[in-house]
Parts: C-alpha cells; structure tokens; sequence
C-alpha cells in the first residue's frame, strides 16, 4: 500500500464516530485480603497506607508486584507433575490523577529499590571485569577473522557467547 492510500486510509478512519462507551456496572468490591499476606508485608502495606491516608488494598497489591520481582526466575511452581510455571505477578493499579499511585509504588519497591543498589556496587568490580574481558575478546575475535584464523576466531566466539 503506498503513502496516499495509507494517508487516505487514516483519514476515512478519523472521520469515524465513535458512541460513547457505556460504563460498567457499579458493584461493591471486596476489600483486599490482607490477612493472605504475611504479617511483615500486612504491616508494611498498614503503615504505607496509614501514611498517605488510604486503605491497604493498593500499597498490598504493590508489595505482591515488588515481591514476584524479587522472586522472578528464581522459584517456580508445580500445580501438577511435569507442569512448572514461574511464580510472576502481574499487577496494574488504575486510579485517576492524584490518587498517589507513584508515592505507594516508590515506598513498596524501596527495599528491593535499596537491595539492587547495593548489590550492583558490591558486584561494580566483577561487572567492570566482565566488560574489560568481553571487549578484549571482541578485538581478539575482530583480529582472527581479519587473519582468517577459523580456530582462533571460533575459541573467542565460544568465549563470548559463555
């Protein structure tokens, strides 16, 4: 389809009228079950709540996301024998504006937050070995090929790709 078409195609569609979408049913939810969680996070979730003046449900929820990343990749589940699923959480919070949504997400995810910090400058002298060795294995692997040296090129190639 050419440029015109494409244009014309997108102008027919803006030309559209859309109804307004009905709204769903109002019903009243359950509150979060709190006491699902361990105590530590209830508590956590109690004392985020209590400091932006809200209830617990949110600041839950956002400790259950902060939590399954934490564990992503790392623990799995076997609901049946040969079935094995990793234990992910996905959550999304939908609130309007100024409803603080990036205040609860900031305090849920501040000790994972503290936690990858730390352990990023604990491991800056393994990474920054680790880059140093990738980038002379890239120039040795360069130098091979431009050699023509199939063995040597292949030995650096397995290097990098461990």
């Amino acid at each position: 389809m050419d440029d015109i078409s494409n244009f014309e195609a997108l102008r027919r569609q803006k030309e559209m009228h859309w109804e307004a979408p009905e709204p769903l049913e109002e019903y009243q939810r359950p509150a979060f079950p709190l006491e699902a969680m361990p105590q530590l996070f209830q508590t956590y979730a109690q004392a985020i709540a209590e400091h932006l003046q809200m209830l617990p449900d949110m600041p839950a929820l956002e400790l259950l996301a902060a939590v399954s990343t934490a564990c992503a990749g790392k623990i799995m589940i076997e609901p049946y024998a040969g079935w094995q699923e990793p234990i992910h959480t996905y959550t999304m919070v939908v609130m309007d504006v100024g409803e603080r949504k990036s205040p609860v997400f900031k305090l849920a995810s501040s000790p994972l937050s503290a936690w990858e910090a730390e352990k990023s400058k604990c491991m800056a002298g393994d990474i920054a070995a680790s880059q140093s060795k990738k980038r002379l294995l890239q120039e040795r692997l360069k130098k091979a090929e431009a050699k023509g040296d199939e063995a040597a090129a292949d030995t650096y190639a397995r290097e990098l790709a461990e």
